[in-house]
């Protein structure tokens, strides 16, 4: 029902002419640059709406030609104790640690000491048809293994630290879902188990050859192994959606995730490992095609994705952290950009309006809607049943004096959903029908909600 009377959602108010602020970041603009001064401008414009709503905290970098032209961090690292996102806050990556992992095994392979046809059973010979599973099949999410992290089990361990073999028996009882080679299916299991194996053939942690092969080489001074969150040492929390305040995460020990989520970095650092691994200055030239090489739209540690421009990249989600990270492939962009966030409270493509504002292909910009906490008394004004007998539609807006917040009843009055308050009298809800949003705003001296598709419901007690 819901979904016919709701189609969209017009959270982004688009502007045709915007007066932009001044450039709040480094920004560095190269003569014959095909991305000009003003677009750089442009994203600041973009980042201090988003900001300025308070929905999302996070931080971004752009390279292009293997330096960094744009970043900008905003929102908190630690809500509870104010502390900012700036230029150097490292975030948990996620599975953007794969591409690391990757490229560990294929130094291995130049130095001899590893194959990409070499057989799992080598190493694991306990994994189910290890012998029928080879390194490639691993790094291409080809093996067949199951997914260590869909396992319902795995929710009742991820926050506690496990052991190495605690780890790879819980892969090993999971066995196959499909046979090698079959099909590519991402599972987090095949670079768990990517990374022990290159342990097994260094004689050393995962986080000392991460150092020693990757960050040493590079100078990379804030890329490591990460361990319990510090805010001393300007590492960000992550946080779920506002309703009112943000919600801390729970974080996952990231010895649960070692080799395939368990990196922590800023954007700037990773574009910069990114941006030195595609320009031959850790690996040959015929590795890093190798590496480059796509099957069913995935290759060794990268992945197509969904975007408007040809790239290879990579997504990452772990506890409250997003990241992902786009290296644009064709010649004369040569960019790479990363954005990290540690809390997002709306749904919008952050990356999407990023890369169309720096490569020039908006001549308007969004502007994010600020979101507000109301008082008691204004809330209290807002309390009713708001009905329209003509389409038989009602909606019912109570307050939770608990959470201090307002929440919108459905229809049938099963669910009660909180409601998102923005400035000038606009709200929002989602109920679990659909995931499908009622936009509404109310002129609360006439007792009228006006819903997003224009729909007028007269308040009635």
């Amino acid at each position: 029902m819901l979904g016919k009377l709701f189609n969209h959602r017009p959270v982004l108010i688009f502007m045709v002419c915007m007066v932009l602020v001044g450039c709040m970041t480094s920004c560095v603009n190269r003569s014959g640059d095909a991305f000009k001064t003003e677009n750089l401008t442009k994203l600041d414009s973009l980042f201090a709406s988003i900001e300025e709503s308070g929905g999302w905290m996070g931080s971004i970098s752009i390279f292009q030609d293997g330096e960094e032209v744009y970043n900008r961090a905003f929102g908190y690292a630690n809500v509870q104790d104010r502390v900012k996102n700036n230029r150097d806050t490292k975030f948990r990556i996620g599975s953007l640690t794969d591409l690391y992992t990757a490229t560990i095994v294929m130094k291995l392979v130049e130095n001899g000491k590893l194959g990409l046809d070499t057989k799992l059973n080598e190493y694991f010979p306990e994994i189910m048809k290890s012998p029928r599973i080879t390194v490639e099949d691993m790094l291409r999410h080809r093996s067949g293994i199951f997914n260590l992290m869909l396992d319902l089990d795995y929710w009742t361990y991820y926050y506690l630290p496990i052991t190495e073999d605690e780890l790879y028996r819980k892969i090993v009882d999971g066995g196959l879902v499909f046979e090698p080679g079959q099909k590519t299916q991402f599972s987090s299991s095949n670079y768990i188990l990517l990374a022990m194996m290159a342990e097994k053939i260094e004689g050393k942690s995962y986080g000392r050859i991460l150092d020693s092969m990757i960050c040493n080489p590079l100078g990379l001074k804030n890329t490591y192994v990460g361990s319990s969150i510090s805010i001393k040492d300007n590492e960000a929390s992550s946080y779920y959606d506002k309703s009112p305040e943000w919600n801390l995460a729970k974080e996952t020990d990231l010895t649960t995730a070692i080799g395939e989520s368990s990196i922590v970095s800023t954007p700037y650092e990773v574009n910069l490992f990114v941006s030195s691994l595609f320009s031959g200055k850790l690996l040959s030239e015929g590795s890093v095609e190798k590496m480059k090489m796509v099957v069913d739209n995935t290759s060794l540690g990268l992945q197509r994705l969904d975007r408007n421009y040809p790239n290879l990249g990579v997504v990452g989600n772990i506890d409250g952290f997003a990241s992902e990270m786009i290296y644009v492939t064709d010649a004369d962009k040569n960019v790479v950009v990363s954005y990290f966030s540690n809390g997002s409270s709306a749904s919008a493509d952050i990356m999407a309006y990023a890369l169309s504002v720096f490569f020039g292909e908006k001549s308007s910009l969004p502007i994010f809607k600020r979101q507000v906490v109301l008082s008691d008394d204004e809330m209290a004004g807002l309390v009713g049943v708001y009905a329209n007998l003509q389409y038989s539609t009602s909606f019912e807006i109570v307050k939770d004096s608990a959470e201090h917040c307002l929440k919108l009843m459905s229809p049938d009055g099963v669910e009660a959903m909180y409601v998102e308050c923005f400035e000038n009298g606009e709200f929002s809800a989602t109920f679990s029908d659909g995931d499908v949003p009622v936009d509404f705003s109310i002129v609360s001296d006439k007792g009228i909600m006006r819903l997003s598709n224009g729909m007028e419901l007269k308040k009635s007690k």
